[in-house]
């Protein structure tokens, strides 16, 4: 079955997605509206998903855990629901 990420990066972004599937570890430097947080949770996602590993870990790093979980968490949470719910049908 296909999963699909409701997600349409925007140019530039899908040029750092593929730059980032080349290497293991990345800094991303860009400008305030680039859209990082947006980019790096449906990168980690779409990482985690396609993983052949048994149990992959990934992370989302910020100057405090409060502000990693403000800032990601919410998104996370809220824009994968209908992907969420595939994947609970897919395993039940």
């Amino acid at each position: 079955m296909e999963i699909v990420i409701p997600y349409a990066p925007r140019a530039l972004q899908a040029q750092l997605h593929a730059e980032m599937q080349a290497r293991r570890w990345g800094v991303v430097v860009c400008h305030r509206r680039f859209g990082k947080t947006v980019w790096a949770i449906n990168h980690i996602l779409r990482d985690a998903l396609m993983s052949s590993k048994p149990n992959p870990r990934y992370a989302i790093l910020a100057p405090t855990y409060r502000q990693a979980k403000s800032v990601s968490w919410d998104l996370l949470n809220g824009s994968n629901i209908k992907l969420e719910k595939l994947i609970v049908s897919m395993l039940s």
